[in-house]
């Protein structure tokens, strides 16, 4: 399936894929059990070290439906539960980890699961979203409704990733977002209240333009969102995380910043569905032959 943690999921586990880090387990202690059947538990649903979350996943997801029914929308129920199953799938990859690591039989599960890596830390990491895809794929017949489930991981995780297509955007502009940045640093611009009022300013435009269709202008307007969302991250960046020196790290903070920019604006730009399905559609096209889209005008 290769479908990934979300986003914020996965900042709250970041610490634990840092060999240099000692943090300790909130986790009880996994038995030990003998290579083979490890091997066998962490590929099976119902069996071993992940039997009791899988059971709970199924319970909880069921117990949202049935608390939230009548007083959220479907989309609201679907988000919530979402959320729960990327939760316990992350824990579920946890306990996992912490068996395999104390066993010493990471590298043989990597092997099977054909994880590439150069180093602990990356080994740890693979292994670990394989044993994430790996849940949520065998939860997928659980219930009626966990595809629809899954799907909602799938669309929530590309609403907060930054499209690798917008990199294309941001290098045709860059001397003017340069300089909207420059502005407002030296003016001391709160970044959170810029980045709202610029999609509040995007969603009610009225851009009047006969010759694009309404798809065309949701997709300007999505990509007007997106790069406003990367400024956030930008300035975040150029202040928060000024004193970053990897190069990695520093990626990844931007990358985190974008994400919670996004998150924090979702309730106002999930009230118009042609932007938020627009946004979501980005992360589902490749960045390369990308040709910018059509403007009329200001």
């Amino acid at each position: 399936m290769g479908i990934k943690p979300l986003p914020r999921t996965d900042r709250q586990r970041r610490e634990h894929f840092n060999p240099g880090i000692i943090i300790a387990s909130t986790h009880h202690k996994v038995p030990l059990m003998p290579k083979a059947r490890i091997v066998k538990a962490v590929q099976d649903k119902k069996r071993g070290i992940n039997r009791k979350l899988y059971t709970k996943a199924k319970e909880g997801l069921k117990r949202i439906e049935g608390i939230y029914g009548n007083k959220k929308t479907f989309r609201d129920i679907r988000i919530m539960q979402a959320l729960f199953l990327d939760e316990i799938a992350a824990k579920s990859a946890d306990f996992a980890i912490e068996g395999l690591k104390e066993r010493k039989t990471l590298e043989s599960i990597a092997e099977i699961e054909k994880v590439k890596y150069s180093n602990q830390t990356e080994l740890e990491r693979g292994v670990w979203e394989a044993l994430f895809a790996s849940f949520i794929k065998n939860f997928r017949n659980a219930l009626p409704q966990s595809p629809e489930i899954i799907r909602m991981i799938q669309n929530i995780r590309r609403f907060t990733t930054v499209p690798l297509s917008i990199h294309f955007e941001r290098e045709r502009h860059w001397k003017a977002i340069s300089k909207i940045e420059e502005e407002l640093i030296k003016k001391r611009i709160n970044p959170e209240e810029n980045l709202k009022s610029e999609v509040e300013r995007v969603v009610s435009r009225d851009m009047k333009k006969k010759a694009l269709d309404s798809k065309h202008l949701a997709r300007l307007k999505a990509l007007d969102i997106i790069i406003a969302s990367s400024i956030y991250a930008d300035l975040l960046s150029k202040t928060k995380g000024e004193r970053i020196v990897d190069k990695i790290a520093r990626e990844q903070f931007w990358n985190d910043a974008y994400s919670q920019g996004m998150e924090k604006n979702y309730p106002l730009i999930a009230q118009h569905g042609d932007i938020l399905k627009a946004i979501i559609n980005y992360n589902s096209e490749s960045p390369k032959g990308k040709t910018p889209l059509t403007r009329i005008a200001k």
